[in-house]
C-alpha cells in the first residue's frame, strides 16, 4: 500500500514483509518504521530508519544509532542529532553534516570526507 521511489517519505510506515529490494531509495525520508522490509543490498535498517546512499536524514534524531559500516554516501545529515551514534567504518563520501550534533560520536576507519 505504499508508493516507493526517489525522495519518498516512509516515516512511521509499517513495512513488515515488504520487498523493497528493487526500489530506488535515493532521497528516502524515514524514521519510526516498524517491521523489517527486504532492502536493496546497499541499505539497512537502523533505529527505525532506512539507511543507505543518498538517504535524507535532515534534522533526524539518530541518537545512539549503530551506523557502523553503513554506506551513507551522498546522504543529507544536515542538522541531524547523532549524539552517541556509532559511525565506525561508515562511508561518508559526499555526506553533508552541516549543523549536525556530533557529541560523543564513535568513529574510526571512516571512508570519505564529509562536509562539516
Amino acid at each position: 500500500g505504499y508508493i516507493v521511489g526517489p525522495s519518498v517519505d516512509l516515516t512511521g510506515a509499517d513495512l513488515s514483509g515488504v520487498d523493497l529490494s528493487g526500489a530506488d531509495l535515493a532521497g528516502v525520508i524515514s524514521g519510526n518504521i516498524t517491521g523489517t522490509p527486504t532492502l536493496p543490498s546497499a541499505y539497512l535498517m537502523a533505529g527505525g530508519y532506512i539507511v543507505g546512499p543518498g538517504a535524507n536524514f535532515s534534522n533526524a534524531v539518530l541518537t545512539g544509532v549503530d551506523l557502523s559500516g553503513a554506506n551513507l554516501s551522498n546522504a543529507d545529515l544536515t542538522g541531524a542529532g547523532l549524539t552517541g551514534a556509532n559511525l565506525t567504518g561508515a562511508n561518508l563520501t559526499g555526506v553533508d553534516l552541516t549543523g549536525a550534533d556530533l557529541t560523543g560520536v564513535i568513529s574510526g576507519n571512516i571512508t570519505g570526507t564529509p562536509t562539516l
